[in-house]
């Protein structure tokens, strides 16, 4: 029996959505595709979705959003979405916006006081790893402004009329170079706990189903080992679809007893 606050969070994938295979379209390609040209290469594959940049790994905006902190960041590849997805709809289309959350080469520069910070007597109080072209700069994941940012852009995706919201690098970084990472709103809280707080409001918020791009080793670890923050036990009364991401460099071990040893050894992981 379902009490009324697990009712809340009930966003159905349609079996469309269920039985979807697609393609990641990145922003600038979708500008240059348009609609009709996404629709014609999926039908060519035989392929019924598409995933489509919202906010991107460059932390841009890729469309004319109405949100006044995202102005600075904005990047106008698809001028008039609604009619994008629309058109896409309208074709059979299942359609997926992509929203990177907390990596985000672009807003923590905007934002600095919302950022994670650094450490080095060099460049203690600025940006964390800004002096590196700014390629690996993240939003605070403690920090509920960011939260409150994201889901009002999560929001205005749905008022776009998206079918699904994908969520990446929903998570903290853990690079090596995390050893010089300070987080100022950091709280004497779990870090799953504290993005699953952030998911539990998103999925209050929203009316369609949030899917979530993982580590693929998540799906095969308990807790939170690695300090991603990544719990998939805890978040799966919110997230309605895992996209578990595998990455053969983080597999080595897992693979020494393959019948290619030698060449796994020889590769530069």
């Amino acid at each position: 029996e379902s009490s009324d606050e697990d009712v809340r969070y009930v966003d159905v994938v349609t079996e469309r959505g269920e039985r979807a295979h697609g393609l990641y379209f990145n922003a600038p390609v979708a500008r240059r595709l348009g609609s009709a040209g996404i629709i014609r290469i999926l039908r060519g594959a035989r392929l019924a979705a598409a995933v489509i940049d919202v906010k991107d790994s460059e932390g841009r905006i890729t469309f004319d959003s109405k949100i006044a902190e995202l102005a600075p960041v904005e990047k106008h590849f698809l001028r008039d979405m609604p009619s994008f997805v629309r058109e896409l709809k309208d074709a059979g289309i299942y359609t997926i916006a992509r929203m990177v959350c907390f990596h985000d080469p672009l807003l923590p520069n905007v934002y600095p006081d919302r950022a994670v910070l650094d450490t080095r007597p060099r460049y203690a109080g600025k940006v964390w790893n800004a002096h590196k072209s700014h390629r690996n700069t993240w939003l605070d994941p403690y920090n509920t402004r960011n939260h409150d940012l994201l889901i009002e852009l999560g929001r205005e995706i749905e008022s776009l009329g998206y079918d699904e919201i994908q969520l990446d690098y929903i998570r903290f970084p853990v690079d090596e170079g995390t050893r010089f990472a300070a987080f100022p709103a950091q709280r004497d809280m779990l870090r799953r706990d504290v993005l699953l707080g952030f998911l539990a409001q998103l999925d209050e918020a929203l009316h369609i189903p949030i899917g979530a791009d993982v580590f693929g080793l998540t799906a095969f670890r308990q807790g939170d080992p690695a300090g991603l923050g990544q719990s998939l036990e805890d978040w799966a009364k919110h997230v309605d679809v895992f996209s578990p991401m595998l990455y053969v460099n983080g597999m080595k071990t897992w693979l020494r007893d393959t019948a290619y040893p030698d060449q796994l050894d020889a590769r530069p992981w």
